[in-house]
């Protein structure tokens, strides 16, 4: 991990993951869900969950990715500022994709994270079910059943 930039604040062994926090550029705590060891033999996979989701839509994939036997991940779950443990920014002009990249940048940099897999979520408009906007079904189907 990059200096004094990332730094675990505790692991909660009952979860299966360790809440790790980054300091934004602008000095902001971000909260990140890490599953698995970075010394993984397969690439990370960095959970980025909707706006109105949460990194813990991300618990039964997270945990069965880096509990597979045969290619254990580290899987990183992002919570984006104002939401869960990272801190709230007083000033609305903060919440903008610009500064969200920044954010997500600086994630991945204080973790010396690269290269990666990424899996973004959105809800559909017409159901309740989360849909991944790219289907790694296949990844963990014998953890996860449908």
């Amino acid at each position: 991990m990059s200096g004094a930039l990332a730094f675990a604040a505790g692991t909660h062994s009952d979860r299966h993951f360790a809440s790790v926090f980054v300091t934004a550029p602008d000095g902001l705590r971000l909260h990140i869900r890490s599953y698995g060891s970075r010394v993984a033999s397969a690439l990370p996979v960095v959970c980025l969950a909707a706006l109105t989701r949460t990194a813990a839509d991300f618990h039964p994939l997270a945990a069965g990715l880096a509990a597979d036997p045969a290619k254990p991940r580290l899987v990183l779950a992002i919570v984006y500022r104002g939401h869960g443990p990272s801190e709230y920014d007083r000033n609305p002009d903060n919440y903008t994709l610009p500064v969200a990249l920044a954010d997500r940048s600086a994630i991945l940099t204080a973790l010396e994270i690269a290269p990666l897999t990424l899996n973004p979520i959105a809800r559909r408009l017409d159901s309740e079910r989360v849909e991944p906007f790219v289907d790694i079904s296949g990844l963990f189907a014998a953890k996860c059943p449908q």
